[in-house]
């Protein structure tokens, strides 16, 4: 599976305390793998304010058609508190699911 959260840490070292069981989910510390970089934010910190927002929608996006694919978890914003025009080709891919 895929967990997407967001962390005031590096991820690396977010990673490593998962992996420690330190706040981890159920199964991270036995089953965690490795990091997926290609879908994290590229500079590493997302805007202050839009964080959750911006990390409910990769959980959405990936969850998208994926109906044999990994469980995606971790906790996602509903979009019903994401800000008005927030996103808005992907609630209409959301819209069509």
């Amino acid at each position: 599976g895929l967990y997407v959260g967001e962390t005031s840490k590096t991820v690396g070292e977010r990673f490593k305390q998962h992996l420690k069981g330190i706040d981890a989910g159920r199964g991270l510390p036995e089953h965690g793998m490795q990091l997926v970089h290609s879908l994290m934010w590229p500079w590493q910190k997302v805007p202050g304010a839009k964080r959750l927002f911006y990390e409910a929608a990769l959980h959405k996006a990936l969850e998208i058609k994926n109906i044999n694919g990994p469980k995606i978890s971790g906790n996602a914003e509903p979009v019903e508190k994401w800000p008005k025009r927030f996103q808005s080709k992907l609630l209409r891919a959301l819209a069509e699911e």
